[in-house]
This record gives structure tokens, C-alpha cells and sequence, in this order.
């Protein structure tokens, strides 16, 4: 995995990861921290990420989020998001490849998906991209 890191302004940026899986959390925040983002806040669903999100207005810069989970799912969890909040870049990970799951999820307002299996280096680019907008 590359560590070129981000612009230093991103490096500020404030992440929310959804994601049920330990596995899955652990490598999306080693690759937050390979980009120098330290500000990472996780849940377990949707529902428990309403809440984080809920808290405060603006705690977040961007959205990390797992499509399938228990209690919530991440795609009503980001039409939830975009009720509130239309500009934060929301990256889906999701075994779904279905095309009418992703029309689905583009027309819920996802700014980026990406498939699994994916590896680090597959989520750092998204990452970056979406860090850039």
C-alpha cells in the first residue's frame, strides 16, 4: 500500500466507519492512518451511525459505510444522511454487485461504492478521491 498520504487539509478530516465486521474495521482505519486520518469514529449499524451522526451537526467529513448490517442497512442509513447532509462524500462497501442494487445506491445519493473483495490499496484510492472533492 502506498503511503502518500493526503493534502494536508484532509489530514483533519473527521471520518465515520460503519462496518459490523472487526476485520473490516480495522483495516479501513489502518488505511485512514496510513493517510495520516486520525479522527475516526465507528459503528457497529445504522442505527448506532444515526446516532453519531445526529449528535452534533457536522461532526463529520465523510462516511465510510458497510451496505449490509444488522438493524439498519447502509442504504437506508445514507438516505438517512442525505436527508440532513447532501455534500459529505459517502463511500458504500458492499458484496452487492448487482446493477439494480447500485442504481439503487446512486440514486440514494452514494458518492462512490467499491466492491468486495477489495484490498487496501483499492479503499486508499476511493479514499483519496473522494478527499479531494
Amino acid at each position: 500500500m502506498q503511503t502518500d498520504g493526503v493534502g494536508a487539509n484532509e489530514e483533519s478530516l473527521r471520518v465515520l466507519v460503519v462496518e459490523d465486521e472487526m476485520t473490516m474495521i480495522r483495516m479501513v482505519a489502518s488505511v485512514l492512518r496510513g493517510l495520516g486520518i486520525n479522527a475516526i469514529r465507528v459503528a457497529m449499524d445504522g442505527v448506532e451511525a444515526l446516532a453519531l451522526f445526529d449528535e452534533e451537526e457536522n461532526a463529520f467529513d465523510m462516511v465510510i459505510c458497510d451496505w449490509l448490517m444488522p438493524n439498519m442497512d447502509g442504504l437506508e442509513f445514507l438516505k438517512h444522511v442525505r436527508a440532513s447532509d447532501q455534500a459529505i462524500p459517502f463511500l458504500m462497501l458492499t458484496g452487492n454487485v448487482a446493477e439494480e442494487a447500485i442504481r439503487e445506491a446512486r440514486d440514494a445519493g452514494v458518492s462512490a461504492y467499491i466492491t468486495k473483495p477489495y484490498t487496501a490499496d483499492d479503499l486508499q484510492t476511493k479514499i483519496q478521491l473522494l478527499a479531494k472533492r
